[in-house]
């Protein structure tokens, strides 16, 4: 399972590299165009956006991993150290359950707007909301993971990840 994950954390990265690489293509050629250009392309406005939402659902589910979400702890921080564990695993697992029910209903929404497409780009509406699907799909796989990981431990902590988001601020 960690080899499945491992290669899994990989290509999501390059995803989201390669999408962010793309997205700042794109918005350089929008700023030159603003300023050398008579016109600026039209479909440059809607090529940003869907680079930036194709990197951010790369980036979901490794970021789960990496414990890279905003965590506010100020009041577990005064918690005993079992009830938030238990109270992490119980907020994981309902996200989980969330993203498990997003990534169906985002199937449902790709296939409902087959056949559509964007208006300056020209491209098929259902690549754009295949972006959703595979941000929630990979949330519920990172988030079960999460819980399995937290159970197994007794940590909230991610050793494999290195340290938690914000403490090496």
């Amino acid at each position: 399972m960690n080899k499945l994950f491992k290669v899994l954390d990989q290509f999501m990265w390059l995803g989201s590299l390669l999408n962010m690489f793309m997205l700042v293509g794109v918005v350089l050629l929008q700023v030159f165009a603003r300023v050398a250009l008579p016109q600026v392309p039209a479909w440059t406005e809607e090529a940003s956006r869907f680079f930036f939402i194709w990197a951010v659902g790369f980036a979901a589910g490794p970021a789960v991993r990496e414990q890279a979400y905003v965590d506010v702890d100020s009041f577990t921080l005064h918690l005993p150290e079992k009830v938030q564990l238990w109270l992490a695993i119980l907020i994981d697992a309902t996200l989980t359950i969330f993203s498990g029910v997003m990534a169906y209903e985002s199937t449902k929404l790709t296939i409902a707007v087959e056949g559509q497409t964007s208006a300056a780009l020209i491209w098929p509406m259902n690549v754009f909301y295949a972006a959703v699907w595979l941000q929630t799909t990979m949330l519920t796989l990172y988030l079960a993971r999460s819980v399995v990981r937290m159970i197994q431990t007794g940590s909230i902590k991610n050793e494999e990840a290195g340290v938690k988001g914000g403490e090496a601020l």
